[in-house]
């Protein structure tokens, strides 16, 4: 997974000239997907011969359970959730874990205390980058 080279652009966090580096668009090929251009600037900003070792080198991963990144597309949740705006607001949502990115869709499942129960997408997580590192 650590050699996919594919790098999204959600939560980004650093410094900002080092993420105008890895969104160079003279080195940008509009063919393809903009997670791998995005992933080929990120190697050359980091100074690093592989996907891996410029992740491994500048990133830290977070789940999607300790972000709390409520997704308001899933089946209804937009209906569900304006009428918990209060309690969403306040990090007080009751049983948020249904509607965090992917959940209704059945791509994570997570457990009451935040550990991974299933995982149907590919996609590096928090534990297994720790792993793979």
């Amino acid at each position: 997974m650590l050699d996919s080279k594919q790098l999204g652009d959600l939560f980004l966090f650093g410094d900002i000239k080092f993420f105008e580096k890895c969104w160079n668009l003279d080195n940008w090929d509009y063919e393809i997907s903009g997670l791998e251009p995005h992933a080929n600037n990120f190697i050359k900003a980091s100074d690093a011969n592989t996907f891996r070792e410029a992740l491994i080198k500048n990133a830290s991963l977070k789940n999607i359970y300790n972000l709390r990144w409520v997704c308001f597309r899933g089946p209804g949740n937009w209906e569900k959730l304006k009428k918990k705006k209060n309690k969403l607001l306040i990090n007080k949502l009751f049983k948020f874990r249904k509607y965090l990115w992917g959940s209704s869709e059945g791509w994570f499942s997570w457990s009451a205390l935040g550990k991974l129960k299933k995982q149907r997408l590919n996609n590096l997580t928090e534990d297994n980058f720790v792993t793979l590192s």
